[in-house]
């Protein structure tokens, strides 16, 4: 037990705490040795964040009237009541290196995942893959009815909406 063993960083700092607390509170008088022994769980509360403050009311909040082992209540309560350790955060992703668009534009873009071509010339492939299908199905011709019909009495429009098609007929969405 001779071998040397560097002090916690905040030990001193739990070490001061806890000979404030022995000095305020008579129940509690810790020899210099018994401050020494539990300075380093003093400073693992200091470490998740608590305060002497937080430190001084964890060990002192319902003392008995006698305490027979002030070292023995201070070293339980401090391990008793350690607060939960504070959430070390996930550092965020780098963001990929920015990137000149394959579509034909000219654009810079910073991609997400694997794209190659900015919004705009994915967008505008996909209306020209559409344009090359002539025929919706039904839901799909529903579903634009029902867009525009939105768009228009949004617009302040009294577009009624489309009326049902008639019973026995079948299409998605009615």
């Amino acid at each position: 037990e001779n071998t040397f063993h560097p002090p916690h960083p905040l030990a001193e700092r739990g070490a001061r705490a806890l000979a404030a607390v022995s000095h305020a509170e008579r129940r509690l008088r810790l020899s210099g040795r018994d401050v020494a022994r539990l300075a380093p769980l003093a400073a693992e509360w200091l470490l998740r964040g608590a305060t002497s403050a937080d430190l001084r009311e964890a060990l002192t909040h319902g003392l008995p009237e006698r305490v027979h082992s002030p070292a023995g209540i201070t070293r339980d309560r401090l391990l008793r009541k350690m607060p939960d350790p504070v959430p070390t955060a996930v550092p965020a992703p780098r963001p990929q290196p920015l990137r000149l668009c394959t579509g034909g534009c000219g654009r810079m873009m910073r991609p997400v995942s694997d794209e190659t071509r900015c919004r705009d010339c994915r967008l505008n492939a996909a209306g020209a893959s559409d344009a090359g299908h002539a025929t919706t199905d039904g839901a799909v011709a529903a579903t634009l009815r029902g867009v525009a019909a939105v768009r228009e009495s949004l617009r302040g429009g009294r577009h009624p909406l489309p009326s049902r098609p008639p019973s026995g007929t079948v299409t998605a969405g009615y």
